[in-house]
């Protein structure tokens, strides 16, 4: 009885967060900033394709490196993937120098080969579309994150889960740069951390072995998958680090409180 209503509360909150995931991406595909919204997309705005320009120098950056990767051009300039190679922009227009990470382009080019079967797709309608899409996941660790952290405190996990999984992905701060046409990475850099830190949270948490090795694993690849989008990811490294040696100093230290933990064991943990 108990197992079947821990499975039900399972798909309730799956389906929570997939009705969170589509409404988020069902928003940011359709918010087109200036000034395509003012102008009406007018056809000066659209490429060959039908669709609007991309919306910034470095989104540009990455389409060609995508386009490269996914029509198998794997040319001098992709390889080194240095803003310094690049022919058509010039690293002072973006106040940015140095290497180009390539998870994005990499990602870019495998969507594109998995939706090829589909009539008249090419890699630009990947590439202008991809950000609502894998941005929009990140609704789904963070609801997590915070659904098992305020459960295990007796706290309403649901709703706060809700209401976290909302606030993230309406945040002006997001979804000025996971919108439909902007192609950087800044939607790896929205996701890839929450997952990081949500396994992570669970490695330490975790009651077995197995458990703790397995989301272990999984915040360590989340971590690789962090360091293809972004060169400074030591920073999580850092946070990962400092979080491990804060739980070893609370193990250290439980003998010397009465509950026997330290800080004390949350609701259904003791």
């Amino acid at each position: 009885m108990q197992q079947e209503r821990d499975n039900r509360q399972r798909r309730l909150d799956l389906a929570v967060c997939l009705l969170i995931v589509l409404v988020s991406v069902l928003l940011h595909s359709l918010s087109l900033p200036i000034p395509y919204a003012n102008a009406g997309a007018r056809e000066e705005y659209r490429t060959e394709t039908g669709l609007p320009y991309l919306t910034e120098m470095d989104s540009y950056l990455y389409c060609r490196l995508t386009e490269d990767l996914a029509n198998g051009d794997i040319s001098d300039y992709t390889l080194r993937h240095s803003r310094g190679d690049d022919p058509y922009i010039s690293a002072n227009a973006t106040g940015e120098e140095g290497d180009v990470v390539m998870g994005l382009p990499i990602l870019g080019a495998t969507v594109y080969k998995l939706l090829s079967w589909i009539p008249g797709i090419t890699p630009y309608h990947v590439i202008y579309w991809l950000a609502p899409f894998l941005a929009s996941l990140t609704a789904i660790p963070v609801f997590f994150f915070v659904n098992r952290r305020l459960r295990s405190f007796g706290g309403p996990g649901r709703l706060g889960g809700l209401v976290a999984a909302v606030l993230v992905v309406t945040a002006q701060s997001f979804s000025w740069h996971t919108h439909a046409g902007f192609y950087d990475t800044d939607m790896g850099l929205s996701l890839l951390p929450c997952i990081f830190l949500l396994c992570y949270a669970e490695a330490l948490l975790a009651k077995d072995l197995r458990s703790q090795l397995l989301w272990g694993c999984g915040s360590g690849l989340a971590l690789c998958a962090l360091s293809t989008f972004w060169r400074a990811y030591y920073a999580y490294f850092c946070i990962g680090a400092a979080a491990a040696f804060c739980s070893v100093v609370a193990l250290l230290m439980a003998p010397f409180f009465p509950s026997g933990t330290f800080p004390p064991t949350p609701v259904g943990r003791r």
